[in-house]
């Protein structure tokens, strides 16, 4: 549950390391500050990127192990990013 992260108002960067746990990613729409986020997705449930659309300061994305349909679930581009990696 990535809930209790949605709280840290403040946060700028993240790394979240595989969870068969972690199935939604909107929580992490509301950490308005993020400018950096790696998640690494081999043993996730997380089906939808699209939540990362809403984040407005994000620069640098970076997401391993994903697989064709959660790289295509990405439709819409944070307008700040200017790094994606896959």
């Amino acid at each position: 549950n990535l809930e209790p992260l949605s709280r840290l108002n403040n946060l700028t960067q993240l790394t979240l390391d595989s969870s068969r746990q972690v199935n939604n990613l909107e929580p992490l729409s509301r950490l308005s500050n993020l400018t950096q986020l790696t998640l690494y997705l081999r043993y996730s449930q997380v089906s939808d990127l699209e939540p990362l659309a809403k984040l407005p300061r994000l620069q640098s994305l970076f997401i391993a192990n994903a697989t064709r349909a959660q790289r295509m679930s990405l439709r819409k581009i944070p307008a700040s990013l200017v790094e994606l990696k896959f």
